[in-house]
């Protein structure tokens, strides 16, 4: 589990359940990392990340300033995890609401984002259909998938997350 700049995220829970009763949970490591073992082929699986924290970590007046010049068309986001990190009241659009939000929690007038997690997790190989328009066709969450049943190696599900608000990457990732 990474940020999109590649950092390692750890303390994230990934918890996994199957259609036949596994549930299993365990946290990525230092390195973003995380492993389940013996999980039985054939069967469906979802996977559920998530991790807690606070709000105003890695929110700064230097995020506003990039969120403002996005919605004034100055300097647009160029990265759909920024633009889906700015959107803290997830109407899918990035909105002058956002901003006082965002001013809310720096000011500590709100201790957390009302709408969204701190922390939000996507498939790393999430297709975005349009980088300008980062909120089409996409959904965070849980994510699910198959085991084949001939499948013998491990699989691979890497995970990207976002810290809600914190759009220039600075969030501390060891809260």
């Amino acid at each position: 589990v990474l940020t999109d700049a590649g950092d390692p995220i750890p303390g994230v829970q990934v918890q996994i359940l199957g259609t036949g009763g596994l549930a299993l949970a365990t946290f990525t490591d230092a390195q973003g990392s995380y492993r389940f073992s013996n999980i039985p082929v054939g069967d469906t699986y979802q996977i559920n990340p998530s991790r807690p924290g606070t709000a105003i970590n890695g929110v700064s007046v230097l995020d506003l300033i990039q969120v403002q010049k996005h919605i004034l068309n100055i300097e647009p986001l160029t990265s759909p995890y920024q633009q889906l990190a700015a959107d803290v009241n997830v109407s899918n659009s990035i909105t002058t609401l956002d901003l006082i939000l965002m001013r809310k929690v720096i000011l500590n007038l709100d201790t957390a984002f009302e709408n969204v997690n701190a922390w939000t997790f996507l498939p790393a190989d999430a297709v975005f259909n349009d980088n300008n328009h980062a909120f089409q066709g996409l959904s965070a969450g849980t994510f699910s998938f198959t085991i084949p049943i001939d499948q013998t190696d491990a699989i691979l599900f890497d995970l990207i997350g976002i810290k809600a608000g914190d759009v220039n990457n600075s969030a501390d990732l060891g809260k």
